[in-house]
């Protein structure tokens, strides 16, 4: 796209063709969320965390994995309205994975599988999730909540109901495309819309 240094880097190249690869998603009906999801699996209920990169969603997702849930992504979540609902599906499946995100029981074991740093945030290191939690992949879910997780200087964990206009409000804000994207805008509102 490119000849300067920065164009030809293997990150460009990587965003390049996540962008496109979006773009014709959308066209599809298909839109993306910087979301993580995770299933509770006796009843398939699906829970969204929703958030910028260093918010909580990868460890968010880790710890319900080891708690027994199912995973769909830790980054990247695909949304598709159905007749009666939105259903969404994990774009990613390898995890980029902070230092800070490996607690728990299974640390020992999530360190083991930590691979080479990624790429696009060298303080991130890559996880094969079905490495440590085989069989713990969902394929995909229907939410039934969302969050909008923020790490906080506290140790103490708090939730906070809040609006469905405020979750839209939030939903837009981490969907940059719902309103760039002229082209499919409306519906990918439509559907943000009937998940918030």
């Amino acid at each position: 796209f490119g000849l300067s240094e920065h164009a030809q880097h293997p990150v460009a190249l990587v965003n390049a063709f996540s962008y496109g690869l979006q773009a014709a998603l959308r066209r599809a009906g298909v839109f993306d969320v910087h979301a993580a999801g995770a299933v509770e699996p006796s009843s398939q209920t699906g829970a969204l965390f929703v958030g910028a990169s260093g918010s909580g969603k990868t460890t968010l997702t880790l710890r319900l994995t080891e708690a027994g849930w199912l995973y769909l992504s830790d980054d990247m979540v695909v949304l598709r309205k159905s007749a009666d609902a939105v259903e969404a599906e994990g774009l990613r499946r390898l995890f980029a994975v902070a230092d800070t995100s490996v607690v728990g029981d299974s640390r020992t074991k999530l360190n083991a599988a930590l691979g080479s740093p990624v790429a696009s945030d060298p303080s991130k290191r890559r996880l094969e999730p079905e490495s440590v939690f085989p069989q713990s992949r969902a394929v995909s879910c229907r939410p039934r909540a969302l969050f909008f997780p923020r790490v906080v200087a506290t140790n103490e964990t708090t939730v906070k109901e809040i609006s469905s206009r405020e979750a839209m409000q939030q939903l837009v804000r981490h969907c940059p495309w719902a309103t760039y994207d002229t082209y499919s805008a409306p519906q990918y509102l439509r559907v943000l819309a009937r998940l918030a």
